[in-house]
């Protein structure tokens, strides 16, 4: 029970710091087992399954690549006020 305690809490803590940072930092969350991560969190992310052939790993390329512009762009624009 403790565990889960602590579990809930270090999520609860990294939700508040995406909410108080999500327009001026980008987050990138790597984990083994997506169904573990509670939807608050996962609702907050674009979701890259890894586990694909070389034809579906060019195209997780090219998404990555528009959401780093994406990002990029939006930082242009806070930072230009």
């Amino acid at each position: 029970i403790a565990n889960k305690v602590v579990i809930a809490a270090a999520f609860a803590a990294l939700r508040a710091t995406i909410e108080q940072y999500h327009k001026t930092a980008r987050f990138i969350l790597t984990c083994n087992y997506v169904e573990k991560i509670p939807e608050p969190i996962k609702s907050r992310f674009d979701l890259i399954d890894y586990n694909f052939t070389q034809e579906e790993l060019l195209k997780s390329v090219d998404q990555v690549a528009s959401i780093i512009r994406k990002s990029e762009k939006a930082m242009i624009n806070i930072k230009e006020g």
